[in-house]
């Protein structure tokens, strides 16, 4: 029922209500929280960061992957240049993610890059308290290397997400890998004094942070200015 309601793109406020509603028994138990807050992670890249084919996947067999998807970057290049000017041509600053005779071909392949929309990994950490440390970042790492073919690395991104910040070893292994790696701060579900979930007005995106690689890969897509404008709606 719920996956349909994901493919049909019905609202997904409704449909987190409606997955609180049918799982009240075990509302109590960290599977209900984890896949509460799922639910809630596809809401907010769907409705802020606009990605797309959004496939919630998380459970005992999901290897590590909690939600896989597409993210088509230029409607919100075209959005942004609508609402601050266009930015000068693709950045030379792409042949990061090139060897060197594929440079060679020129600016076609850097304007080419992202023709097609990037597929996204996501691993989603419910953490009540304790921040993202390396070692939650290393199973990141492990997912990505194990699942994503180096023949695919240039096309994917991985992101984790959590409601808590990461700590200072954290934030240096991110710095430090050789992939496009995003780290979103998404607040968990708040519980009201009813005992009933604030559904509307909680479990927002609160930061977003991107390795280098990441930033090369999409630093002429304006997605840094998309979220400092709050600017959600193409």
């Amino acid at each position: 029922m719920l996956e349909r309601m994901l493919e049909k793109k019905q609202s997904y406020n409704e449909l987190i209500k409606l997955f609180i509603k049918q799982n009240q028994k075990i509302s109590q138990s960290s599977v209900f929280q984890g896949n509460l807050y799922e639910y809630t992670v596809v809401r907010e890249l769907e409705e802020k960061l606009h990605m797309q084919k959004l496939e919630k996947i998380g459970g005992a067999h999901d290897e590590g992957i909690d939600v896989i998807g597409k993210w088509d970057l230029v409607p919100i290049r075209e959005k942004m240049d609508q609402l601050l000017g266009s930015l000068s041509p693709m950045s030379k600053n792409t042949d990061l993610f090139y060897e060197k005779g594929e440079v060679a071909a020129g600016s076609t392949a850097r304007k080419n890059m992202l023709s097609q929309p990037l597929n996204i990994m996501v691993q989603c950490k419910a953490f009540t308290k304790a921040k993202i440390s390396p070692k939650e970042i290393r199973e990141v790492i492990g997912t990505f290397s194990t699942k994503v073919p180096n023949n695919q690395r240039k096309k994917s991104i991985a992101l984790i997400c959590s409601p808590h910040l990461l700590t200072k070893s954290g934030l240096k292994l991110i710095n430090s890998t050789n992939f496009a790696l995003i780290f979103l701060r998404i607040e968990t579900m708040r519980l009201l004094n009813n005992e009933e979930y604030d559904v509307v007005n909680s479990g927002k995106l609160l930061n977003y942070y991107e390795n280098a690689y990441a930033s090369k890969l999409l630093e002429n897509y304006r997605i840094k200015e998309w979220i400092k404008l709050s600017a959600f709606s193409i």
